[in-house]
């Protein structure tokens, strides 16, 4: 059969990811974008089976070995001037040797936690639903989005704990279209709550500690050996506003997006602290884009700042001879902060000029510099800069067309040094093998490969393979992953 005589439902497949492959995520942050985001409508079912693993070095607080599996059901729909879009998602699966860490979500709620001495493997489930609609009035576009995402994680050995997060967030979102530009808006709010319940079901021969953590543990507050439970409560509050601007055809595009956090901690009988978060993100380039082509060459440029709150309390009787007592504060001081400023040159091209073959190159570089202090003490610092080449291409056979991605990436660091660590435990087994792990230099590759098979009912099944490792003399991080999607 000749290639021209394709099934439209080929077609519309193969164009579908490729798009996807093309489009820039960023954009999506606003729902008004999805409005002509696709050429035509789409249900996605997808399993997903991943897994990997650190040989050598690894981050205490995320363990070394994952398993998990998923399941996805995305949809994008077009009903004249209207855009429905949905995504729904459950997830399990479980992380082995995962040591002070006893939260979900750590590096968002961080730096203050409460955790325990004990290794062992976290077991998790995440429920996620997500939809949204966009409406074009002739040039203007109104559009909102929400989403759900409820996890629980729990522990298989003692201490047993036991956390129920949850986070509810809406974005609406706003476009307006000329003969050349797009430009849009949106503004997004998040509330989350993660309920933290641990207990220990057998005290006999124990001997580990609950720690206070603050500054990732640059002082730990030793709490009571002899607690067999210990309730806690992490809320965060976020805001974003997003406004952005990009070319229909040829010209400049400029996306400048800020966020803001507020994250508490509270227990009963500890001290609770609050750490404030911002994130100013701007990208800029410009873009000529064709019917058969696209490039893209831009700058971004990231600067991320959390500060940490630290509130001390003392315990006061409330009436002699009782044990009624309530807390009364003390002092409350910005004793911890972190900075990350990252400053990236990326480039596209895309090609579907060839009838049975398309392809897209892409490459980035980018370097930053990272710093945490406490107490006024600069503690952890380095330099890095990392580089990526990837490449993508899509050939078509008669019923079927196959996908090929390869990429590189090379990571290096420099002026690493990490001061003022206190001779404790959690020093030992926690911000040593951290700061090892992050300040180490490694190269990556990944490769996956793609077979999408057209059904008899028009149908597209796809099988996808997946091999990334990391690797160097500090670093061997390997995963593979197993994707099965019917997309019709």
């Amino acid at each position: 059969m000749p290639f021209s005589l394709l099934s439209q439902s080929v077609v519309k497949v193969a164009d579908l990811q490729f798009s996807k492959q093309v489009v820039d995520s960023v954009w999506l942050s606003n729902p008004a974008m999805q409005d002509g985001l696709y050429h035509s409508s789409f249900y996605d079912l997808q399993l997903k089976l991943n897994r990997w693993k650190h040989s050598k070095l690894n981050n205490p607080i995320h363990g070394n070995k994952s398993n998990t599996w998923q399941l996805n059901i995305e949809s994008y729909n077009i009903k004249n001037n209207t855009t429905l879009f949905s995504k729904v998602y459950y997830k399990k699966g479980n992380t082995e040797n995962v040591q002070w860490n006893n939260v979900d979500l750590i590096e968002e709620i961080g730096p203050y936690w409460v955790a325990d001495t004990t290794k062992g493997t976290n077991e998790f489930e995440h429920y996620f639903f997500n939809g949204g609609i966009a409406h074009r009035f002739e040039k203007l576009t109104l559009a909102i989005e929400g989403s759900f995402l409820a996890k629980i994680l729990y522990k298989t050995v003692n201490p047993r704990v036991k956390n129920i997060s949850n986070s509810i967030r809406i974005v609406p979102g706003i476009k307006y279209n000329t003969s050349r530009y797009s430009s849009g808006f949106s503004i997004g709010f998040e509330s989350y709550k993660q309920d933290s319940d641990t207990r220990i079901y057998d005290d006999s021969g124990r001997k580990d500690f609950f720690y206070m953590l603050e500054g990732l543990g640059y002082y730990d507050y030793k709490l009571s050996q002899t607690a067999s439970s210990y309730g806690i409560y992490y809320a965060m509050q976020k805001w974003s506003a997003n406004m952005q601007i990009r070319p229909i055809v040829k010209g400049i595009y400029a996306n400048i997006l800020f966020q803001q956090s507020i994250n508490e901690m509270g227990m009963s009988d500890i001290i609770p602290n609050i750490y404030r978060f911002e994130n100013i993100h701007f990208k800029a380039g410009w873009q000529n884009k064709t019917d058969n082509s696209e490039f893209r060459l831009g700058l971004k440029g990231e600067h991320r700042k959390g500060n940490g709150k630290e509130r001390v309390y003392e315990t006061v009787i409330i009436e002699p001879n009782t044990d009624l007592t309530d807390k009364r504060l003390l002092t409350e001081s910005d004793n911890y902060s972190k900075k990350t400023d990252v400053l990236t040159l990326e480039a596209m091209l895309s090609s579907k000029r060839q009838v049975k073959v398309k392809y897209i190159l892409k490459a980035f570089y980018q370097m930053g510099q990272y710093n945490e202090d406490y107490l006024d003490v600069s503690v952890l610092k380095y330099n890095f800069n990392k580089w990526q080449v990837k490449s993508y291409i899509q050939y078509h056979l008669n019923d079927s067309f196959i996908e090929f991605v390869a990429s590189y990436l090379n990571y290096n660091t420099t002026n690493a040094s990490l001061k003022g660590l206190p001779d404790t435990k959690v020093s030992s087994d926690l911000i040593l093998p951290y700061f090892q792990f992050i300040s180490a230099a490694y190269s990556q590759y990944q490769f996956e490969f793609k077979y999408n098979y057209q059904l008899r009912n028009s149908s597209t099944i796809c099988l996808a393979l997946k091999y990334e490792n990391a690797n160097s003399t500090q670093i061997n991080n390997q995963q593979t992953s197993i994707h099965l999607a019917y997309i019709f």
